[in-house]
């Protein structure tokens, strides 16, 4: 007679055990191998179509393209379905002619495809433009021809806009001051070189060119934290390059064990967008009458959460915010918030979004400009892309021209306004507009007769290219602190550690190599343009830059001064955007 079996044996249990987890190895390799093979497949088939697309635009292009040419990804945006899945998978394609044989290849490498720095790349509602000087308008770029060039100081710049129509506009098509509710420039990944006067305990009235290289996508080719800072001789020179740490990833960076100050962001990035004029509100954009905050000696307005923030020519510089809401206003572009219990802040998916930002995927983000990435800035600006190298321009007024701006009725000072030199004596609206118009003591909006570079000296690179207010002006907050501490900000607790520069040592106002982070324009161009040159301390815990509009011959870009963080008059704040 025949046991009924109830279970298996432990011989039959372990022999069943074996054979699933051989099964599962094979269908694991089986699995992964078809995924890997899928994406290797993909990948050759994302390359085919943009080479097809290159191809196509030999044709359309033929005498542009007949002997050999480079084509930049983005312009066969109309060649390619689907465009935004593609995009950035490949900087350019690169078209090689032999005889009768033509080669179409795609290439990762900017040096392959005889590009220095890295395209900027647009976030949902950016508008690339480009300035017509005959109808004094912004137009439309044709991103198919040239709409930046870095070497002739014409940085890349974009909009966003109120009107959703512009968009999608054609090429070409001009587009009102009225419509435009922010302007951007780019600033590109690069490593720099300064090359003397670092750290001078002496006043230095013609600083020296520094060499910037671009650097390709995320490629990091400039030498560690550490050993850039040990590179820093007695005599105040570095033959050494360092890739600016505002492009960087800090769990990346070999920082100098014996400094504690640190800066940088959470992922290695190609590039980011700044504000080209101080933050503005638009006063037309409100719920409650809240919006005239900046003529009036009243931060309970300034701070209110119904503010409609602009960036744009001709208008009043908020002031009257403390840091806490002077970041987040600055969140408000992509619909940011911040957690006031956490710090964790969070951007939405906003189709409404009145910028067009963040309008199909929060993927943008939109800060508090931290002291780092004024530091990319300035060092851009006295570069061969910036000002310092712009031949218009010959000594001293290679030196940023100061916004001397100022409106004592109201207590306004207004963006993009320039002196006409490095440092003049304020006036009611500026003595020129960034346009190069001349202004007038009756009206904020200058409509005068043009006078070529005195309004565009006041810009990063002395073209109507480049980022203005950055001297002079308002004081302006930057995102840098010191050892955590909140003093006057307004905050209760501080945000994500990636959106601020921590500053630690030696408590005290002067600037040491010690405290400063590398890249952040205070330490290594120390007394430059004979600038203010104050650090954070105890005290005074947030560091300010620029200047105010009534310090004539000490303002600058590289002007660095401390603040308790508290909401005051001739102080303003400016705006990153990494997309």
């Amino acid at each position: 007679m025949k046991k009924n079996k109830k279970g298996f044996t432990l011989i039959e249990l372990l022999v069943t055990i074996s054979l699933i987890a051989v099964l599962a190895t094979i269908t694991t390799i089986s699995v992964n191998g078809i995924l890997n093979k899928s994406k290797s497949n993909a990948s050759k088939i994302e390359e085919s179509v943009v080479k097809s697309a290159g191809n196509e635009y030999i044709i359309d292009n033929y005498n542009e393209c007949k002997n050999g040419c480079v084509i930049p990804i983005d312009e066969l945006k109309d060649y390619i379905e689907n465009f935004d899945n593609v995009r950035d998978k490949f900087v350019c394609v690169k078209v090689e002619v032999t005889g009768n044989k033509k080669t179409v290849n795609t290439s990762k490498s900017l040096s392959d495809c005889g590009i220095k720095e890295n395209y900027p790349k647009l976030a949902d509602g950016m508008i690339p433009v480009i300035y017509n000087d005959t109808n004094d308008v912004w137009e439309v770029a044709d991103i198919s021809s040239k709409w930046y060039d870095y070497e002739n100081q014409w940085w890349a710049n974009a909009v966003t806009v109120s009107d959703a129509t512009y968009r999608t506009a054609e090429a070409g098509t001009p587009i009102p001051m009225d419509s435009i509710n922010t302007m951007w420039v780019w600033i590109p990944r690069f490593k720099y070189r300064i090359p003397n006067n670092i750290g001078s305990s002496s006043n230095v009235t013609e600083p020296p060119q520094i060499d910037v290289v671009f650097e390709s996508g995320v490629q990091t080719t400039g030498i560690s934290e550490k050993e850039y800072r040990n590179g820093i001789t007695s005599s105040g020179t570095n033959a050494n390059y360092y890739t600016h740490p505002a492009f960087r990833n800090i769990s990346n960076i070999e920082y100098d064990e014996s400094t504690t100050s640190r800066g940088a962001w959470d992922t290695e990035i190609t590039g980011f967008w700044v504000g080209k004029f101080e933050t503005s509100i638009d006063e037309s954009v409100t719920t409650d009458n809240s919006n005239t905050c900046y003529s009036k000696k009243d931060s309970t307005n300034c701070n209110n959460s119904n503010l409609t923030p602009i960036i744009k020519p001709d208008v009043a510089s908020l002031n009257y915010q403390n840091i806490s809401n002077q970041f987040l206003t600055s969140l408000k572009f992509a619909n940011g918030t911040m957690d006031t219990t956490t710090g964790e802040v969070t951007f939405i998916k906003n189709p409404n979004n009145i910028y067009g930002l963040n309008s199909k995927e929060a993927t943008t983000d939109t800060h508090m400009m931290k002291n780092t990435e004024w530091g990319a800035v300035a060092i851009l600006s006295q570069s061969q892309y910036g000002k310092s190298g712009n031949t218009s321009y010959t000594i001293p007024n290679k030196e940023i021209y100061n916004n001397n701006s100022y409106n004592s009725t109201n207590n306004e000072t207004y963006t993009g306004r320039s002196s006409g030199g490095p440092s003049e004596n304020s006036t009611t609206y500026g003595t020129y507009s960034y346009n190069d118009k001349i202004c007038t003591t009756t009206s904020p909006i200058c409509i005068g007769e043009e006078s070529k570079y005195a309004g565009t000296g006041a810009s990063t690179t002395g073209t109507i290219y480049g980022i203005y207010d950055m001297s002079g002006g308002l004081n302006e907050h930057t995102m840098g602190v010191w050892d955590n501490d909140k003093k006057s900000s307004g905050f209760s607790i501080l945000p994500e550690s990636k959106y601020y520069d921590l500053y630690r040592g030696t408590s005290s106002k002067s600037i040491s190599k010690e405290k400063s982070i590398m890249g952040d324009a205070t330490y290594e161009t120390k007394k430059w343009y004979s600038d203010v040159d104050y650090f954070v301390y105890t005290n005074s815990p947030w560091i300010n830059r620029g200047g105010y509009y009534s310090q004539n011959s000490i303002v600058g870009i590289i002007n660095s001064n401390s603040s308790s963080g508290k909401e005051l008059m001739n102080y303003s704040f400016r705006v990153t955007l990494i997309p």
